[in-house]
């Protein structure tokens, strides 16, 4: 496991035990997801799942699914582009929104640094097809066929959890069948993949705005976060995303910024997360060095894409936690949830 810490607010045990601890701790939340994921495969086999089929406006179908990937597409460096050309659906919002959520998940894992990936609705014989379109690698015609297999992956011998567990596609291949479509790719390595489907067409004036999704009481309503970190991008959707979950978050891009705000004396962090590589000679341990000594309670936690192993050696020696770019949510939300239960405790 790539990050160690030794800070008593964040992991309770004593050191020699800690690497364990939060391996145990990692090793729930993917288990979590799994089940999640399984229990979801296993009602949409059972068929107890019935679609309130509606008429769906996707500009606001959209700006939802959006606002959720937002913070991960920036964290990627991936354009992440919507096109709904005033165009609805008939269909169950709740549903739609889980397939292409999944799928514009998908797209963004497989989209190179810079890459782009475009969800784009346009009109059809059939209705209204709704693509989503990455220029990553591709999958090779072998693989095309098995893809919505479950725990079926391409490129992750290493079964590499970060990566997911080869569930998504097989969920958004159900979920499809329930409303009465089939997803359908077209790839070729090196020239990208896009997923498609069809759903029939409603007229836009009729359609009502999706329900936004449905989420339990936020446990990290509240949560007082700085971010620091010199890309715009980033930290807009860092802030974007904490935001959603109900956290305060303050924003900064250098690490004297950083140090001034946890030095001031007039808020009290929860959680710090800082870039490793900030502008000039600023250094992202540095700033987390400083937050220990001046905020001993905030959680401390380093995000990087950089993972040497000189790099790992500095941040173990430091007893500094380290989140890899890019950032999953659900490791994050998870990981500020433990803080938040710590400090409640």
């Amino acid at each position: 496991m790539p990050w160690a810490c030794s800070s008593t607010a964040c992991c309770p045990a004593p050191r020699q035990q800690r690497p364990a601890v939060l391996r145990l701790q990692e090793s729930t939340e993917f288990m979590g997801v799994l089940l999640d994921d399984l229990l979801e495969i296993s009602r949409l086999d059972a068929q107890v799942l019935t679609p309130a089929i509606a008429k769906v406006s996707l500009d606001a179908l959209f700006d939802q699914i959006d606002a959720q990937h937002a913070a991960a597409a920036a964290q990627a460096r991936v354009r992440l582009h919507w096109s709904d050309r005033g165009l609805a659906v008939r269909t169950d919002a709740a549903m739609l929104r889980r397939i292409v959520g999944n799928l514009v998940s998908n797209a963004l894992r497989h989209a190179p640094e810079g890459g782009t990936v475009l969800v784009a609705a346009r009109r059809c014989a059939a209705g209204v097809r709704i693509e989503v379109r990455d220029n990553g690698v591709g999958i090779a015609p072998i693989h095309q066929g098995r893809i919505f297999e479950e725990f079926y992956q391409v490129a992750n011998t290493e079964r590499d959890r970060r990566r997911g567990f080869g569930l998504g596609l097989a969920i958004c291949a159900r979920i499809a069948t329930l409303l009465g479509t089939r997803i359908t790719v077209r790839s070729a390595l090196q020239a990208g993949s896009t997923f498609a489907f069809t759903l029939p067409a409603a007229r836009a004036a009729d359609a009502a705005p999706p329900e936004p999704p449905q989420f339990a009481p936020a446990p990290l309503a509240g949560l007082r976060c700085l971010v620091v970190d010199d890309d715009p991008a980033i930290l807009e959707g860092t802030r974007t995303l904490l935001a959603q979950w109900g956290c305060q978050v303050d924003c900064v891009t250098t690490g004297a910024e950083a140090i001034a705000r946890l030095g001031g004396g007039g808020v009290r962090y929860d959680a710090v997360l800082c870039d490793l590589q900030l502008a000039g000679d600023d250094d992202g341990v540095n700033v987390l060095d400083a937050a220990k000594r001046l905020q001993p309670d905030a959680l401390a936690v380093l995000v990087s894409g950089a993972t040497g192993p000189d790099v790992l050696q500095r941040l173990r020696q430091g007893g500094v936690m380290l989140l890899t770019k890019p950032v999953a949510p659900a490791k994050l939300r998870a990981l500020l949830t433990t803080r938040r239960q710590v400090a409640a405790s």
